[in-house]
């Protein structure tokens, strides 16, 4: 296995994420632009600009090389990765985009604002309409940090800094579930692609497993810090996080047990990625570096 720096962001690298096939990269800086590599050489093919401050998250279309992203100025934002061409820009949080992505059929967009927000909203890529828009009771009331679409498109899973998760269904604008157990900000939340189940992990350190059927808690996987994120395993029912011991975690589901666990960064890890065959985990920590870990290594 070969590796490269890539070089040319100038200041906090915050987002990666690579394409649905695994052919490019994308970084997300708070230096208010995405870089696109190419995986093979470690190429920079472009620079994604447009964003008035740090980009907070990004990622891929699922089914083109299309980059979403969303930024410190209340904005969000979608480029063509190979020409760098921006196809629309989303406009009406009143705070900083703090999540977002394509729903799986590559539809819609779904956001949700932070501190004086405090909104999910729906989008249509193409014409850059907010097609539905939810705050208030019995949503949440602070703001909101995260979010999950299940495989269906039609569920999201959203976190708040006050600790609380909510279950919507985005079609009817129906809250219909309200999951407690965490205690302090929620930074990840998602659903299995495999069982019917989601995981949500925080600031308390918990990594708290859910049946998604009677919205109970079914285990929950203690950290000795906070969590900082989470990353889904697509072809196992595992997901990965990332830890401000530095420290990276490969949970199973089904027990609540952790499988793995890779070391090597001296401060907290601040994104992790899984590589799409989920081979690899990918990491990069407050100590410079990023490392990539073979998954399946004995």
């Amino acid at each position: 296995m070969s590796t490269a720096e890539l070089s040319g962001h100038t200041d906090s690298v915050v987002a990666v994420a690579f394409n649905a096939a695994g052919s490019l990269l994308a970084t997300g800086s708070l230096d208010s632009t995405v870089r696109v590599w190419r995986v093979s050489d470690g190429t920079c093919v472009q620079t994604l600009e447009g964003p008035g401050d740090g980009v907070e998250w990004l990622c891929w279309h699922p089914k083109g090389d299309v980059v979403l992203a969303g930024s410190e100025d209340f904005t969000m934002w979608m480029w063509l990765a190979q020409s760098g061409q921006c196809m629309q820009v989303f406009s009406g949080h009143s705070g900083p985009v703090t999540a977002g992505a394509f729903t799986p059929d590559g539809k819609h967009v779904v956001s949700v604002g932070g501190e004086n927000d405090c909104s999910l909203r729906v989008w249509n890529p193409k014409t850059g309409d907010c097609t539905l828009h939810l705050s208030g009771h019995p949503f949440h009331e602070e703001g909101l940090t995260c979010l999950g679409i299940h495989g269906d498109g039609h569920v999201v899973i959203t976190g708040a800094q006050d600790g609380s998760v909510r279950v919507t269904n985005i079609q009817n604008s129906r809250v219909v579930g309200s999951l407690v157990g965490h205690e302090d900000s929620v930074e990840a939340a998602g659903f299995s692609s495999h069982l019917g189940l989601a995981a949500t992990a925080g600031i308390d350190g918990k990594l708290i497993i859910w049946d998604t059927g009677s919205f109970s808690e079914r285990g929950v996987c203690q950290h000795p810090e906070p969590i900082t994120r989470m990353a889904w395993h697509k072809q196992q029912p595992l997901v990965a996080t990332g830890c401000l011991d530095g420290v990276v975690r490969l949970w199973d589901l089904r027990t609540a047990q952790s499988v793995k666990r890779f070391s090597g960064h001296a401060e907290a890890v601040q994104d992790i990625v899984l590589s799409p065959d989920g081979s690899m985990v990918l990491s990069g920590a407050d100590d410079a570096t990023a490392r990539v870990f073979q998954i399946n290594s004995e």
